[in-house]
């Protein structure tokens, strides 16, 4: 099948039409910043981008993206750090770490010149030795073709206008370090745990495995169920149920959802075999009350045939003396 050489050029008329159609995003570029005591000349203070629209503008579409790679010379520093920066409506700033410790030493900065807010990296040290690969990228807005790479810069001098630090807030948005343990929500990961949620979490299942000895071993024979008399007197001196933690150790250490539902699970078997035990001896009670209903009710019947007996003898009795009486007057 031939295929007509019009048709060919017309569709790469219409690819590069549509291609072109789409805004060009910037190339990704880094900056390298290295610093140490034996470097010359010494860096203090890093520029990684600005905002040139003041907060209060409700319709600013100017957003920031800094991205910071390594840390240290000295140590394993192979997170990723970002930083997304918006100031409309108010300055926020969201932080998203991936892959390591994020920056310890290097803390983002921000000085105020009127309605310019210029950011820094802040090395507050000379005496470690920093290795940093930088890169800054501003979206301007809905009309501007592409985001603009930033130019990283890096000076010793405190850099020019007012240092509003202390009242910007930086949000941890997500936290991921080499481990592979996750944090939301939080910049500080809790220590022996793999994921940390600062807030609430809504799921349609969920599912934790027990490695520890499922409580199936209470329907065995020979568990020792302790007695009920015992129990109280557990409850009334601790004011909770034995294995289970009290008030103060969950305000402490939190409630761990697969021990406790262990724990539970546990207490309603032990529950279970003390409302087994007291049906039967319901039963038992049940059964010798109705034995003695039994007896109760022969011996009433007995005491009434004895009484009907005695009535008529009584009656006979009476019957014989009238009789006697009689006869006499005659």
């Amino acid at each position: 099948m031939k295929i007509n050489p019009n048709l060919n050029h017309v569709f790469f008329k219409i690819v590069v039409s549509v291609l072109c159609s789409f805004p060009l995003l910037a190339t990704a570029q880094y900056t390298q910043i290295n610093e140490g005591p034996n470097l010359t000349p010494a860096i203090s203070y890093i520029y990684v981008g600005q905002l040139t629209l003041d907060p209060s503008n409700a319709s600013s579409f100017q957003k920031l993206k800094v991205s910071v790679i390594g840390e240290y010379w000295t140590a394993n520093s192979i997170g990723e750090t970002t930083y997304y920066i918006a100031n409309r409506g108010g300055l926020t700033v969201n932080e998203v770490i991936t892959g390591g410790s994020g920056l310890e030493t290097s803390v983002l900065q921000c000085y105020q010149n009127g309605s310019v807010y210029s950011f820094y990296l802040y090395l507050p040290s000379s005496t470690n030795y920093y290795s940093l690969m930088i890169g800054g990228w501003l979206m301007a807005g809905p009309s501007a073709s592409a985001a603009t790479t930033v130019t990283i810069a890096g000076q010793n001098t405190v850099p020019a206008g007012t240092n509003i630090t202390s009242s910007m807030t930086i949000n941890p948005f997500m936290t991921t370090d080499a481990a592979g343990d996750i944090s939301i929500g939080t910049a500080t990961h809790p220590a022996g745990y793999k994921f940390a949620v600062n807030g609430g979490i809504e799921a349609t299942a969920m599912t934790v495995k027990a490695y520890g000895s499922w409580p199936d071993y209470v329907f065995k024979k020979g568990y020792g169920m302790p007695a009920l008399n015992e129990v109280e007197k557990y409850v009334e001196l601790n004011h909770h149920l034995p294995e289970i933690p009290s008030a103060a150790d969950i305000e402490k250490n939190g409630l761990n959802l697969g021990e406790m539902n262990r724990l539970l699970v546990k207490k309603v078997e032990e529950l279970t075999l003390y409302l087994i035990d007291k049906d039967n001896q319901i039963k038992e009670q049940t059964e010798e009350l109705s034995a003695q209903k039994k007896k109760v009710q022969l011996q009433e019947q007995r005491i009434e045939r004895l009484e009907s007996q005695l009535n008529d003898l009584i009656k006979k009795s009476q019957k014989t003396s009238t009789a006697n009486g009689n006869e006499v007057k005659n």
